[in-house]
């Protein structure tokens, strides 16, 4: 019941559930027109993006669920200097607000499941907890205010009917109409697919430039990243400046993007 009242809050709050991925798994999806959990993704092909925590997810009984967040990360690295691309891919899956509707175990947590000691029955927000993260502007429209929550749900499908848009980072002068091929090929419509703007606006050059190096050396690291303790000796004297403002906190994630980026979209 609790699960289910999490949904209806995230109904009510307008929320949309927000989910990136590379140009291997986005293919996985098509192929079953749902959106997969992990099991079930590695289960239908052998060519898939293999994460650092498919082991934990294993252990900590997650590894059948669908995984999502209440904003769009990718969006970030273009608003602001001092943040890094999605981890999980220039592919984001953004689900119409009835998707809320179509299961009944929703979970929200401020942890990541990666994160140490994760368990889901205790990392769960309640109801209360979850709506004191929207606050009403305006008194038209609701604002997420809480940073970083990440969304489970207790099903391993999640329908692709139930795709309002499909937002495509600029990886290559190609990579869009790759992704709207993929995604005609299962029968949906090629209009879903947009490329990353930044509110509607084009993308900031000096943001481009600094993402075109990043897909630079995800492809000259070719999957064989340096640990994050040592990333920083590693950076290409283009990304130089733009690395130096990076917290410490961010180079694990970088980390995850430059290997992820190559052994699902890249390669």
């Amino acid at each position: 019941m609790a699960a289910q009242q999490i949904g209806k809050v995230l109904l009510n709050r307008f929320a949309r559930l927000h989910h990136a991925t590379n140009l291997r798994d986005f293919a996985g999806y098509c192929s079953r027109r749902a959106l997969l959990s992990r099991r079930e993704l590695t289960n239908s092909t052998v060519d898939f993006t293999a994460f650092y925590s498919d082991a934990s997810d294993k252990q900590r009984g997650v590894w059948e669920r669908v995984f999502g967040n209440l904003e769009d990360f990718g969006g970030l690295f273009w608003a602001s200097p001092v943040c890094i691309p999605n981890a999980y891919g220039p592919i984001t899956l953004v689900f119409e607000r009835s998707a809320w509707g179509q299961v009944s175990d929703v979970a929200v947590t401020r942890k990541n499941a990666a994160t140490k000691e994760f368990e889901l029955a205790t990392e769960r927000m309640s109801a209360e907890e979850l709506e004191s993260c929207f606050e009403l502007r305006d008194k038209k429209w609701w604002q997420l205010t809480c940073n970083g929550l990440e969304v489970s749900l207790g099903t391993s499908f999640l329908s692709l009917d139930l795709i309002e848009k499909v937002v495509v980072e600029p990886v290559s002068s190609d990579f869009l109409e790759s992704v709207r091929r993929v995604w005609t090929s299962s029968g949906y419509e090629g209009s879903l697919v947009e490329a990353r703007t930044l509110w509607k606006k084009p993308l900031p050059q000096e943001r481009l430039n600094v993402f075109v190096e990043l897909v630079k050396w995800s492809a000259h690291l070719a999957g064989k990243v340096p640990l994050s303790s040592d990333l920083k000796t590693a950076v290409p004297p283009p990304l130089k400046e733009w690395a130096s403002r990076l917290r410490d906190t961010q180079w694990a994630p970088l980390r995850q993007w430059l290997e992820y980026t190559f052994n699902g979209s890249l390669r």
